[in-house]
């Protein structure tokens, strides 16, 4: 899967791709980064990229994923913003 395709799917999708391993949480974290890093300053998205810890926790996802551990959820990157 393309980091073109990953931007478009759903979290279900994703979620589906990272459980047959066609994907893996670390790639879905850098097509996130990536496009974050490309439309993030000009919406003013993130006040802070932390890249090397998402990387870090896509790594444990893949793991977690691979010994069919987690959640649904497991793998899926998302931001919390402040209110």
């Amino acid at each position: 899967m393309t980091f073109a395709e990953i931007r478009f799917c759903t979290a279900a999708e994703l979620a589906a791709a990272l459980r047959k391993r066609r994907i893996s949480a670390v790639e879905v974290a850098r097509a996130s980064l990536d496009l974050l890093g490309k439309l993030g300053p000009k919406y003013n998205a993130v006040a802070a990229l932390t890249t090397e810890r998402a990387l870090d926790e896509a790594k444990r996802a893949d793991v977690a994923i691979a010994k069919k551990q987690g959640g649904p959820l497991t793998g899926i990157p998302y931001g919390a913003k402040d209110l």
